[in-house]
């Protein structure tokens, strides 16, 4: 058999695998944790829950881990394919969320400026600490960190945007309204005063206990990965 010949049978052969391919069972209520991917979802429900539903579809996991109780994972084969066959895996608070871990160096560098005690910040982190293995839509965590850090990063200096405030108090004053420039940078110098001063209190940590429950709100115990 010539080779170009034996090279269209191969073809069309994974072209009919794929045309034939089985669809995989999509978890209901599942969200996506990437918009723009059909590969990753995210679930409330219990990884009892999601597994119970995918055994009711497939059968027993072709593997399963059970080694951490907290932390599972399950795959189930639903199409062989002549290479290697296609899965739903899932897997069980085993995220790596870097913004609970910012709120907890935040929170530390409390301790330093003798703002919080190390037993009540032993407290905090006994509660949320579990929040960094959680899953989160992309982005979505991050989001609720940046909210609180630009409020109170950097000793609260970060709370206003100085620079676009300094430019336009400028242009202000080149402009022969030099009453309204000045009124501008002293409501910036008072509102900077003000977030020094909230950052620098025990207010601090009740806003970032916040940012811990706002995290907490929005994460998801259980990931569904699947083969496409």
């Amino acid at each position: 058999m010539k080779k170009p010949t034996l090279l269209l049978i191969i073809f069309s052969a994974i072209t009919a695998v794929c045309a034939s391919g089985q669809q995989p069972v999509e978890y209901p209520g599942a969200v996506a944790q990437f918009p723009e991917s059909r590969n990753y979802y995210l679930t409330e429900d219990s990884y009892e829950k999601v597994k119970a539903f995918y055994i009711n579809k497939y059968g027993a996991p072709d593997h399963e881990s059970n080694k951490d109780e907290t932390k599972r994972s399950a795959t189930f084969f639903y199409e062989k394919t002549i290479f290697e066959p296609r899965g739903i895996h899932l897997s069980e608070k085993q995220g790596n969320s870097r913004s609970v871990v910012h709120v907890f160096s935040e929170l530390k560098g409390l301790i330093v400026r003798e703002i919080l005690t190390q037993v009540r910040y032993d407290e905090i982190e006994e509660k949320y600490r579990h929040l960094q293995d959680y899953y989160y839509v992309r982005g979505e965590d991050e989001t609720i960190y940046k909210k609180y850090h630009k409020i109170l990063g950097a000793g609260g200096t970060e709370a206003l945007s100085t620079e676009e405030t300094m430019t336009k108090a400028q242009e202000l004053i080149m402009a022969g309204k030099i009453e309204e420039g000045k009124a501008l940078l002293e409501s910036m110098r008072d509102g900077m005063t003000a977030s020094m001063e909230h950052a620098g209190s025990e207010k601090a940590i009740d806003s970032w206990m916040d940012c811990l429950k706002e995290l907490d709100a929005a994460k998801y115990p259980v990931q569904i990965r699947i083969d496409r």
